[in-house]
């Protein structure tokens, strides 16, 4: 018997996602195409953070802008064609230009100032420190005596 675990995470970026792709039209070879599933998202968890990889191949790091709030992740990017020789024809091309997005949720609060964002390979890597939980504090009941 294997036991599945629910993500409700993942079930949410997936529901966020086929919005988006709804919502959120670009321009792509000339047909309005979203391009946020160009570029997939892979996102782990540990006790103190979250860890999202996002393959942006060919894309200009300068090109890529991370904001956060206190429970979201927006990646932004834009990806452009470069100019063609007088002499040049294109042929064929799979290549897809235009502006994305991605935007990621998470269930708990993350610390947006210790947010760190790192590029190597065409793979955008984001360390998403946690919130530090509101601890339990003991209070004491004192009693008066009459």
């Amino acid at each position: 018997m294997t036991l599945m675990r629910w993500s409700p995470l993942e079930e949410m970026n997936i529901l966020r996602n086929q919005v988006d792709r709804i919502f959120e039209p670009t321009v792509a070879n000339g047909n309005r195409k979203s391009l946020s599933h160009f570029f997939p998202v892979e996102v782990t968890e540990k006790q103190d953070q979250y860890m999202v990889k996002l393959m942006v191949p060919g894309i200009n790091p300068e090109q890529i802008q991370v904001e956060s709030t206190q429970k979201e992740l927006v990646i932004t990017a834009e990806t452009q064609p470069r100019e063609l020789d007088k002499d040049e024809n294109v042929h064929l091309s799979e290549f897809h230009y235009g502006k994305f997005s991605r935007h990621l949720s998470f269930p708990l609060a993350i610390d947006t100032e210790k947010i760190e964002a790192n590029y190597e390979f065409g793979i955008l890597k984001i360390r998403v420190p946690k919130t530090e939980p509101a601890k339990r504090k003991h209070v004491e009941v004192k009693v008066k005596q009459a």
